[in-house]
């Protein structure tokens, strides 16, 4: 029996590895935006050849007053303009085929890259972790403080996590497939899915860890938004909330930024790394609104009331826009406001993800499929016999 060895200096490093997922995680991005570019092209030139064919008309009064040479050059612009959009057509059904094989290549190589990852226990986003304890198997999760429901300290103080996963996997989700996703969080997900997923995190489970696509992307928001409504204790608790009022009048100025941030000064290690990680992602996902149609404030309104619920015997209608420019303003300048260094887990931002353009990635699209693509060469053929033809 001879015995496997594999050279570790052959190896590549986890971090190696995690940039090259963050690359393949990009490209497929794009890959998907030609391939939707592509299917509208199709779509619209199949109309417009369609469009042709129903205009045809079948009145022949006009062809007899017109000249031969009229005639022929009549039908000739009619013939030139619909081979066009054929062509057109069968060009782009092949650039499709092309670019969905590729995207499946890619999403192939970045599960492979995931599940390597996932072995040696790596994780960009949530690294460094210092004095972590290892995740309890799910048998061993009756001990557990509650998900939804429960509280920070409490979670950190079971598991040694300032971040819970439930948040973690939620952002990490959103940050593949629902960046560029109109309406994120605006738009409500299945309350049937969401229920699901809220139970699979109970049980110790991560039910995004295999999500591909960007489908259930609602039901995702869903979740996140869910779990800070019903933290125990809120991100903006009862007893700062007529503090932050009082801060929040001053306005987007640098006044703001200080007090907010000897306010934020005041809470635990485990609320503090939570909401700086929070609203380093809101921030980033700020950035995609003309895609997402959610700027700062249309965030700020759908997080206001899960952040920063308003105490019973306040002005509910006074206090509510107080809430939202609160929210936009931590959104805004959270760099500034969570300017300490406190340990724990830092978002990663999307920027140079996007970078490059959609032509590029066609041309290595199609350099690819030509390198898959055997080469023929040409060889030499010999008749064997000779052959006569005749008629009877």
């Amino acid at each position: 029996m001879f015995e496997i060895k594999t050279n570790k200096s052959l190896q590549s490093t986890p971090e190696e590895m995690d940039l090259l997922k963050g690359k393949i995680q990009a490209k497929i991005v794009k890959l998907r935006d030609l391939s939707e570019y592509t299917a509208k092209v199709i779509e619209d030139t199949e109309a417009e050849l369609l469009q042709i064919f129903k205009e045809k008309s079948f009145d022949m009064t006009g062809l007899f007053a017109l000249k031969k040479d009229d005639l022929k050059n009549t039908e000739t612009e009619g013939m030139t303009v619909q081979l066009r959009l054929e062509e057109l057509i069968i060009e782009n059904n092949k650039r499709l085929i092309i670019t969905n094989n590729s995207i499946e290549q890619e999403e192939a190589k970045y599960q492979n890259l995931k599940k390597s990852l996932v072995v040696q226990q790596f994780c960009s986003e949530t690294l460094p972790r210092p004095g972590v304890k290892k995740k309890r198997s799910k048998i061993q999760t009756i001990g557990l403080p509650k998900i939804f429901g429960g509280s920070l300290d409490d979670y950190y103080e079971a598991t040694g996590e300032k971040i819970p996963l439930v948040i973690e996997s939620c952002i990490r989700t959103i940050k593949m497939f629902g960046m560029r996703h109109q309406g994120i969080f605006r738009v409500t997900g299945s309350h049937v899915d969401i229920n699901k997923f809220e139970g699979a995190f109970e049980n110790g489970e991560d039910p995004f860890a295999c999500m591909v696509d960007e489908n259930q992307i609602n039901s995702v928001s869903g979740v996140l938004k869910s779990y800070f409504r019903k933290l125990n204790e809120p991100l903006f608790s009862e007893e700062c909330f007529d503090q932050f009022m009082n801060i929040t009048n001053i306005g987007e100025n640098v006044e703001f930024v200080l007090k907010a941030r000897d306010i934020v000064r005041q809470w635990s290690e485990p609320y503090i790394v939570v909401t700086r990680y929070l609203f380093s992602f809101l921030n980033d996902l700020s950035q995609y609104s003309e895609e997402t149609q959610m700027d700062p404030y249309n965030i700020a309104i759908c997080f206001g009331p899960n952040l920063c619920p308003i105490p019973e015997g306040k002005d509910l209608v006074q206090h509510t826009n107080l809430v939202n420019d609160l929210i936009k303003n931590f959104l805004i300048f959270c760099d500034d406001i969570f300017h300490d260094e406190i340990e724990g887990p830092l978002y990663i931002r999307t920027d140079g993800l996007d970078a490059g353009h959609d032509d590029q990635v066609q041309e290595d699209v199609t350099k690819d499929a030509n390198e898959d693509q055997p080469k023929v060469q040409p060889e030499e053929a010999v008749a064997l016999y000779d052959y006569k033809s005749g008629t009877a």
